[in-house]
């Protein structure tokens, strides 16, 4: 919670998570070792959508502007 610092949920069963996540607004964007980009309302922790990349995303992603870029391990950004 951002008023009070609480626990609001908590998500399982998206892979091996090595970065840290990019928040903005209404969604979180996780990238997980399991090739998956997630987009996942802060509110309430359901996954919005899902991004598939040819490797793992190990790397935080990078929000700018409305754009979101994320690198995987094979080097494809």
């Amino acid at each position: 919670s951002k008023t009070n610092g609480t626990l609001l949920w908590q998500k399982g069963s998206i892979g091996t998570l090595s970065s840290t996540a990019v928040y903005d607004n209404e969604f979180i964007y996780v990238a997980s070792g399991n090739n998956l980009l997630y987009k996942i309302n802060a509110a309430d922790g359901t996954v919005i959508n899902t991004f598939t990349a040819a490797s793992a995303l190990n790397l935080a992603p990078l929000l700018y502007g409305e754009s979101l870029y994320v690198t995987s391990s094979s080097g494809v950004l």
